[in-house]
């Protein structure tokens, strides 16, 4: 999604040191924009290969995020960044939002942040209505995957045509046609 707004593709994701999640979402994120794009090749030569990424060791302390977050902002020149779940702050949302970028997370914090494109997060109606039949028919204990939502979309940073682009993409993802591992 943040390459279809940002200008030459232009984003980056801050991740925690040493998770091996992390790294897979890492992948999952180059491979979504690469699965987007293409080739990514912009019109101007470009020190910086997009997408960029920064882990931020596990040991650092939280109030100092936001450096992090200025080092993709403003020396690898990103206006489009997704914060790791697990490192996400409302404090260092709220501080990105303050700078330009266009934001992605998992969950919103209470003040929306200025950039805040949209939530991606498990979709736990849909993952009840999954369950619901094997549950009424007596099969308990079933481990469900939960789909992913999206929710808290601003119209005016992601209007209607390419939040249907958005939704097809994921429901291609969710259905095991695209691949976050190969794009």
């Amino acid at each position: 999604t943040l390459a279809m707004l940002t200008y030459e593709y232009h984003i980056g994701m801050l991740y925690p040191e040493g998770d091996d999640n992390a790294v897979r979402a890492v992948n999952a994120f180059n491979n979504g924009m690469r699965y987007y794009c293409g080739l990514c090749r912009g019109i101007y030569i470009d020190p910086v290969e997009y997408p960029t990424f920064l882990s931020i060791p596990t040991t650092e302390d939280v109030s100092l995020h936001g450096g992090y977050a200025n080092v993709l902002i403003n020396d690898r020149d990103v206006d489009g960044i997704y914060i790791y779940p697990t490192i996400t702050t409302d404090d260092l949302l709220t501080y990105v939002g303050t700078q330009g970028v266009y934001l992605i997370g998992t969950r919103m914090p209470p003040t929306r942040p200025g950039g805040w494109v949209m939530t991606v997060s498990p979709d736990t109606i849909k993952a009840i209505q999954i369950a619901w039949p094997q549950l009424i028919a007596g099969q308990g204990g079933q481990a469900v995957q939960s789909p992913l939502g999206l929710a808290d979309v601003d119209p005016g940073i992601l209007p209607a045509g390419k939040l249907e682009e958005v939704q097809f993409i994921l429901n291609e993802l969710l259905a095991g046609r695209i691949l976050t591992s190969n794009p």
